[in-house]
């Protein structure tokens, strides 16, 4: 290439670039927001609402549910030119959908990895084994049909057996029937059956010499990476020596739970958090539970102390209301605990945030109160106004967690400006209206979250209003755009429910 080509080309990438930032910085904006809008609708607007035994269903849930099916459908159809390959055909795709089912013991841990939730990951991890199993029935009947004498001489192995009941126990058991009795019995019933039914499967593949074995391989090494990972995990976060390890002190106060973890090194935890604590030290049956809890406390630093607020019910918090002194601490020193596990929502980046919990959530609304504060003395945030509804229908409860409540109302300097509004509403006779102050008030009777959730939303659209007068190089008489005000409804106003 000769020296003026060269030069041509240089000059036509330079001109070139400057016309394309022009273009995207002219279209972004718009793309971004046609992005937002397709992104609202695909992800809050439901097609099926919440009933006793399924959704809720967005339409992106829906929509990912039906590209799911259609490729298993053509995977399973493309290129078979008879029933028999269509059988075996069926069964290696069983054994890859399988293979995600079995790439991780815990799910919140998988959940982590991948960085969804857990109703994200508990949700498809349903629906791959409705699958599976359709794909296992299918490959079975066409065996029976196509191959009459090698299924029986198959039926002969006990492991062909152990497979197929497995997966039927694992399909027909009444999951929110046995886990309302023990959801820990269930959930070690169910990891030993999937062992089994890997094992199984195993066992025939090897007997058949068929190659979808190196599929299992790979998903069962991807098990033991996982669970060797966590383990590690563990053991580096509560300690190796018994000397300095974590240990867990509680506390009880109305009937109600106050726990703080004390941990061997500190840890940074994010509002919304939780972790899994295991103490075998409670009874016996706590060995073999290793319970989630929600993390009540936040810190701008790693924390080496963790508070947590419970509400005991039965099994493991029973025991542990027991075993609890009002007077002072009872200590276990045989504790662990993994996480911490979920995500948190950045409700930082909305100017206004309504918060709405119920009893005990106050627990989950509290790290986020306290880091929205820290964040607007800090000038970290956008957050202008903060309302947090309260609804109460056990006066202990509302005793026992008054002080993460006026903890965070401290934090929320007066002189500084402060931006939380507190409303509690309090389900029980002889309660009247009280106030607190301009920032806390007592209400009797059930909170109308519609009618609070439109007050709020035309608080917000009149102090934008307010803003948008007076805003320098803009003219007062010209209104907001109906768009602009929508996109501001969902934009920069956030709510959350915690129960």
């Amino acid at each position: 290439m000769e020296i003026t080509q060269i030069y041509a080309v240089v000059i036509a990438g330079i001109t070139l670039t400057f016309l394309l930032r022009t273009g995207v910085s002219s279209f972004a904006p718009r793309i971004l927001t046609i992005a937002s809008q397709i992104h609202q609708y695909l992800s809050y607007t439901y097609v099926l609402n919440r009933h006793a035994f399924m959704g809720p269903w967005t339409v992106t849930a829906v929509l990912l549910h039906v590209i799911y099916l259609t490729v298993n459908v053509v995977c399973l159809s493309v290129g078979v030119t008879n029933l028999s390959l269509a059988g075996h055909r069926a069964g290696t795709l069983a054994v890859i959908n399988l293979g995600p089912l079995l790439s991780g013991l815990h799910l919140n841990f998988l959940a982590d990895l991948l960085g969804l939730s857990v109703r994200d990951v508990r949700a498809a991890h349903r629906t791959v084994s409705f699958v599976a199993f359709g794909l296992v029935a299918f490959h079975v009947i066409v065996a029976a049909v196509t191959e009459r004498v090698s299924f029986r001489r198959e039926l002969e192995k006990p492991f062909v057996a152990l497979a197929g009941l497995a997966l039927c126990i694992l399909m027909i058991t009444p999951q929110r029937l046995v886990r309302k009795v023990s959801y820990e019995i269930f959930l070690r019933f169910h990891q030993i059956l999937s062992l089994l039914c890997a094992f199984s499967i195993w066992e025939h593949l090897s007997s058949i010499r068929c190659r979808d074995r190196l599929y299992l391989i790979v998903f069962l090494a991807l098990l033991a990476l996982a669970f060797v990972c966590e383990a590690v995990l563990v053991l580096v976060r509560n300690g190796w020596s018994y000397r300095k390890r974590s240990r867990v002190t509680v506390t009880s106060s109305c009937g109600m739970l106050k726990m703080k973890v004390h941990l061997c090194k500190p840890l940074s935890i994010e509002p919304g958090q939780y972790i899994n604590l295991w103490m075998p030290s409670v009874g016996l049956g706590a060995f073999w539970q290793s319970h989630p809890f929600m993390v009540a406390s936040w810190s701008t630093e790693p924390q080496k102390c963790l508070e947590i607020f419970i509400q005991p019910r039965r099994g493991i918090t029973r025991d542990l209301l027991q075993t609890a002194r009002p007077d002072g601490p009872f200590e276990y020193k045989w504790a662990m605990f993994s996480g911490p596990h979920g995500n948190t929502v950045p409700v930082g980046q909305c100017e206004t945030v309504l918060l709405i919990a119920d009893g005990v959530g106050i627990a989950s609304q509290v790290p986020y109160l306290k880091k929205l504060i820290h964040g607007y003395h800090d000038r970290r945030v956008v957050t202008r106004r903060i309302h947090l509804i309260w609804q109460i229908s056990d006066i202990d409860v509302g005793i026992a967690a008054q002080p993460f409540v006026n903890d965070v109302l401290d934090e929320d300097k007066l002189e500084s400006g402060g931006i939380l509004q507190v409303s509690i509403y309090v389900n029980l006779d002889d309660i009247s209206k009280i106030s607190f102050g301009r920032r806390s008030t007592v209400y009797p009777g059930k909170a109308k979250f519609d009618e609070l959730v439109e007050k709020e939303l035309a608080f917000h659209d009149k102090s934008r209003d307010d803003k948008m007068e007076g805003f320098p190089g803009s003219l007062p008489s010209t209104p907001i755009p109906p768009e602009y005000r929508t996109q501001c409804k969902r934009s920069r106003f956030l709510f959350s429910i915690a129960s």
